[in-house]
């Protein structure tokens, strides 16, 4: 859930710092509770004591699985960074639990939805370069349920260099991307309506 909060958090308001807390929390999670021989999650870190049996955390109880919730952020992560590490490791953990989703399906909802969102991924819209038409087409698609939109800003050294060349651009430019397939950038509201319309969103106006 934390992690998750994070990218929201990066959402509304860019921090290049906030970004590589994100990194540093996903190691932090692989590193304790991910087990790559198995690929699944667990609910105890590796340095725990010794159970005679390790618990999965793939169930959704009271609060939804720890393992769902981190396969959704990893997606995200991944997406945002461009990274296929993180993509990877979310489908291993989704791929290990495919048998506790088969048996009880209504006790896995959040892994099943990230499953869904591994084969058919949210748009995203990443923003960047100066001036205010960058805030304007922010600020619309934030009201859009259709879309992950961020504000990238420059932050040298601390940004991927996909984003760091977008967030330095001299002008205004979007990025629509569908998963790992990214669109032709934006330079222009009437371009960037054209985008959205070929990923499928439609958003009314930019003012």
């Amino acid at each position: 859930a934390y992690l998750s909060a994070i990218i929201e958090r990066l959402s509304v308001r860019w921090d290049g710092s906030w970004l590589g807390r994100a990194e540093a929390v996903a190691e932090r999670i692989v590193g304790q509770f991910f087990d790559a021989d198995a690929g699944a999650l667990y609910m105890t870190p590796h340095d725990y004591e010794r159970l005679p049996m390790r618990p999965t955390a793939n169930l959704d109880e009271s609060a939804p699985s720890g393992a769902g919730l981190t396969a959704l952020a990893l997606t995200r992560l991944g997406h945002l960074t461009a990274s296929p590490r993180w993509l990877t490791l979310a489908e291993q953990i989704v791929n290990a639990a495919r048998g506790d989703c088969a048996r009880a399906p209504a006790a896995h909802a959040t892994l099943l939805l990230a499953e869904q969102r591994i084969e058919e991924p949210e748009t995203q819209v990443l923003i960047g370069g100066h001036g205010e038409a960058g805030m304007r087409w922010h600020a619309a698609l934030s009201r859009s349920p259709d879309v992950r939109v961020f504000r990238v800003e420059p932050d040298a050294g601390r940004l991927p260099v996909s984003l760091e060349t977008l967030a330095e651009s001299d002008q205004p430019r979007a990025l629509v991307c569908v998963g790992s397939r990214c669109l032709e950038p934006a330079d222009s509201a009437s371009a960037l309506s054209d985008r959205l319309a070929e990923a499928g969103v439609s958003i009314a106006s930019f003012e």
